[in-house]
């Protein structure tokens, strides 16, 4: 309950051990913590949606450019919603939570992966509560209740495009600690 930098890294971690995404607590200052997410990247998410023919039968159907640049942004924002959601659980006395989603880069010529920030955010534990988690999207969750949101979307179909990091520190020194494995 008083936030002691070593015991809340500790908790947080053994939180993030069974979670759904693979997260970690990198820092505490105060009650706030820094909290990483890698979210896969948008190779991971299918290609087609279920549909009906006009005959009523099941199809699967190719999504848009569109389609699938909001699917993958819904995906980016769950995991970065889910982690915060489960940080707050695990350590009551937290007030906000700083998060940085990052993803795999494609391999280059020499098959290396590194690690992109895709989103980062900032949030307070109190803008969650009343969220109406069961009829809203993720997306909508991290825009509407973090602040310092930095999620950069181009083109007609505003798809999530990585976020660079050379001119803010903070995220340099998150990158810094990330190691991708092939």
């Amino acid at each position: 309950m008083a936030c002691e930098p070593e015991t809340v890294l500790e908790s947080l971690n053994g939180a993030f051990v069974d979670s759904d995404s693979a997260a970690a607590a990198v820092g505490v200052q105060g009650t706030e913590a820094s909290l990483l997410v890698l979210v896969p990247p948008p190779s991971e998410t299918p290609e087609r949606k279920p549909t009906l023919t006009k005959a009523g039968n099941p199809s699967l159907k190719k999504m848009t450019k569109s389609e699938a640049a909001h699917l993958y942004a819904q995906v980016v924002c769950g995991h970065m919603a889910a982690t915060l959601r489960e940080a707050f659980a695990a350590v009551p006395s937290l007030r906000s939570a700083r998060i940085v989603a990052v993803r795999p880069t494609p391999p280059n010529a020499y098959g290396d992966v590194e690690p992109e920030v895709i989103a980062a955010a900032r949030c307070d534990r109190d803008s969650l509560v009343g969220v109406r988690w069961a009829t809203i999207d993720a997306t909508q969750v991290v825009e509407d209740c973090c602040t310092e949101v930095i999620l950069i979307r181009k083109g007609m179909t505003r798809a999530l495009q990585p976020v660079s990091a050379k001119d803010q520190p903070e995220l340099l020194a998150v990158l810094d600690v990330v190691t991708i494995q092939r």
